[in-house]
């Protein structure tokens, strides 16, 4: 009674009248999934496109060895593992020679760390990796005198010039390392050795002979140094000049030495590094990962191919810990996991025997398999 009053009392106020009866749809308005799938299909693909397009923008640098090859069209001699003993040695004006005594194995402390083991192992062999690929370049003549650069300064170079010319000390090559880099030396605080004579004075003074300017380094018979000496105001035209030219002849034919290591300054910007090259049996271009610019490298490849420089190959070089894998279990390897769990077998099988309850069997396969399976996911997301 009550609803039909309040009825007639609406009707009598304002008229109203019903037009049709309310009808359920058979197919619901909303959601339609089908507008919803394509919607979420065009906007997804279209901010991927949007975030691949942002990180190759902002993120422009090589990753891994691939990515160097693909992008420079140049086989990669070797390359250079992160090695954490590095990292604040220029920071810290250490000499390497110091520093490089804990991953010494005549020298190597009894404690020493599975780390450090590790490390020494595969930065020894990253280096004489390097060494065998140099020597099958060439058959029909040995290279001798090399020149190594790089594109921009503070990838490496100077530093994997001296590990690798200890290298060839090593191996029982006569070794002559020569700093070029006449702008900005930097051998000689690596080193710990004074720069008062080097290049630069037997470049200008006629009467002096590169013997009287060369330096043993402490511990090695078979290893030499040339320091830069003092710096010049034109360093480009005293590395031009026919007294340069003289010098490295006379030292590519003297028999004291089996190999000599020239170290010049970067490539981009400066003609230094190709007019020393050009004198030389040929130049290697160092190149470091997740560092330097992509476009850097192809130019300075261009400019070393301009010039009458023979081009040897490229070093990759790893200036952070992303390119490499680390595993908790004890050891470094490269960015591929299954090749450092190959080489693992010929380091110091005297570790197994020093392990704790928490390097167990099961426990070291399950931090393998969880590695493997994050850096398989990780490869495929870069991808």
């Amino acid at each position: 009674a009550k609803y039909n009053l309040r009825q007639d009392m609406a009707q009598k106020t304002n008229p109203w009248a019903i037009v049709s009866n309310p009808v359920m749809q058979v197919r619901p308005v909303f959601p339609s999934y089908f507008k919803n799938l394509v919607m979420g299909t065009f906007f997804g693909i279209t901010s991927g496109l949007i975030a691949g397009l942002l990180r190759d923008r902002l993120d422009n640098v090589f990753h891994n060895i691939e990515e160097v090859k693909s992008s420079t069209g140049i086989p990669p001699l070797a390359h250079i593992p992160y090695v954490e003993l590095f990292k604040d040695l220029k920071e810290n004006k250490t000499s390497i020679l110091d520093s490089l005594k804990e991953y010494d194995p005549i020298q190597e402390k009894e404690n020493s760390s599975k780390e450090a083991k590790y490390q020494r192992f595969f930065y020894q062999e990253a280096f004489r990796t390097l060494y065998t690929s140099l020597r099958f370049l060439s058959t029909e003549k040995k290279l001798k005198t090399i020149t190594v650069t790089s594109s921009v300064p503070s990838e490496g170079k100077s530093l994997v010039n001296l590990i690798f010319a200890k290298t060839l000390a090593d191996v029982g090559e006569k070794v002559l390392l020569i700093d070029c880099d006449l702008r900005k030396p930097t051998l000689h605080t690596r080193i710990g050795m004074n720069n008062l004579k080097g290049l630069s004075n037997l470049l200008i003074d006629k009467k002096i002979k590169f013997k009287d300017i060369i330096q043993d380094v402490d511990g090695y018979s078979n290893w030499k140094i040339i320091t830069a000496g003092i710096k010049p105001p034109d360093p480009t035209r005293l590395l031009s000049s026919s007294r340069f030219q003289e010098i490295t002849e006379e030292l590519s034919t003297s028999e004291d030495f089996d190999i000599i290591i020239f170290d010049t300054p970067p490539v981009a910007g400066i003609s230094d590094a190709t007019l020393v090259a050009e004198k030389t049996d040929g130049i290697i271009l160092l190149v470091s990962l997740n560092n330097v610019d992509k476009n850097i490298p192809r130019e300075s490849l261009l400019r070393i191919r301009n010039s009458k420089a023979t081009l040897l190959g490229s070093i990759t070089n790893s200036t952070n810990s992303k390119n490499e894998v680390i595993y908790s279990a004890g050891y470094a390897g490269y960015a591929n996991a299954s090749t450092a769990n190959a080489y693992a077998s010929y380091i110091d099988d005297d570790d197994d025997e020093n392990e704790t309850e928490e390097d167990s069997p099961i426990l070291i396969k399950l931090k393998k398999y969880l590695f493997n399976y994050f850096e398989k996911l990780s490869n495929w997301i870069d991808n």
